[in-house]
């Protein structure tokens, strides 16, 4: 990797762990999350604040800036699908009562990019809008990578492995066992690998070439989706994916410049 190239990937990371992070965050923890020396960071935060994409308060600590807020907001009149797929979450949430999530995928992650709240009172707050996942690490990003060939899978895999050091239940192992399940049934299935009372079952949105681009999930406490109820889920979350893979409105939509593999 060039330096040029090494200094666009670090800055991304820091962007994607403001991102993720939700709240402001100090040096020294984006040099924790990151792993990327505490200079380093110093420097680059320097240049992303001066071009407007971060932010720093008094207190020093560092939030995305008003530039980065423009540009997604840019990305997102060119990249509607959350307006396409918003009533089938609806749809989903009347009857169960839960979440209904959808999950995008970017390079070897995917984003929660739209959240869909039913009136049960006890709710899973794992994903919110904007959190991110390594592809095959939740039900959502499992039914994305499932739907990919073998050949893209491993190489995801590959390149994730450093990523899932995160989450202590997986192993690329768990995730091929779980593609295997996923590719058998049709839908994913998560029960209780990340939060233990969680459960959530998902199935992939794919494009005209049938390429994986994004995934409907809905999720629940544990107690919430067994028996007949996880049965009813599981078809409302495929017939959903289904619906929107074939809609002339996800086509349109559809971030087909993604990449399989970076």
């Amino acid at each position: 990797m060039s330096q040029e190239t090494q200094t666009i990937s670090r800055a991304v990371t820091l962007l994607r762990s403001l991102a993720d992070a939700g709240q402001p965050l100090r040096l020294v923890d984006l040099a924790a999350q990151s792993g990327i020396h505490k200079a380093t960071i110093h420097r680059l935060l320097g240049g992303l604040v001066k071009e407007g994409l971060v932010q720093r308060s008094t207190d020093r600590r560092y939030s995305l800036g008003a530039e980065a807020w423009m540009i997604g907001n840019a990305a997102n009149r060119q990249f509607d699908l959350v307006h396409a797929v918003q009533p089938e979450l609806k749809a989903i949430v009347d009857v169960t009562l839960d979440v209904a999530l959808l999950m995008v995928r970017v390079g070897q992650g995917a984003v929660c990019m739209a959240r869909e709240e039913g009136s049960y009172p006890l709710k899973p707050s794992s994903l919110q809008v904007g959190s991110r996942r390594p592809l095959g690490v939740g039900a959502g990003s499992l039914a994305i990578l499932a739907a990919m060939d073998d050949d893209a899978i491993d190489s995801i895999l590959t390149q994730n492995e450093d990523a899932l050091q995160g989450y202590p239940s997986y192993s690329i192992e768990k995730i091929l066992e779980m593609v295997t399940d996923a590719r058998r049934s049709g839908f994913a299935y998560v029960d209780g690998l990340i939060i233990p009372e969680m459960i959530a079952v998902a199935a992939p949105i794919l494009d005209p070439k049938g390429s994986p681009i994004a995934s409907i999930t809905c999720s629940a406490i544990n107690s919430r989706l067994r028996g007949a109820r996880l049965d009813d889920a599981c078809r409302m979350v495929v017939d959903s994916a289904a619906r929107l893979s074939a809609s002339p409105l996800t086509l349109k939509t559809a971030p087909n410049s993604f990449p399989e593999t970076t």
